[in-house]
């Protein structure tokens, strides 16, 4: 689904800039657009989640704590169904 968000927004946006795939040269700034939208954007979107992800404050024992949440849900509507 996200993919498919990041077409419908990247694919305009290097319309936008004069790209054309059938032509035989495109201007500099329109190249550049290609591998911004397709390489510096993902780039900069990854360095943000892994920043995020690396700062998650998660200790062990509270991933024991969710561990031990999850599986008494697990067990409640596996209990309900079975």
């Amino acid at each position: 689904m996200f993919e498919a968000a990041g077409v419908g927004i990247a694919l305009p946006i290097i319309s936008w800039a004069g790209f054309n795939p059938r032509a035989e040269h495109n201007s500099s700034f329109a190249l550049f657009m290609v591998t911004a939208m397709y390489c510096l954007v993902p780039l900069a979107l990854w360095l943000i989640s892994t920043t995020v992800i690396w700062r998650y404050p998660i200790t062990h024992a509270r991933q024991n704590r969710l561990r031990a949440a999850l599986d008494r849900r697990i067990a409640r509507q596996t209990g309900k169904s079975g």
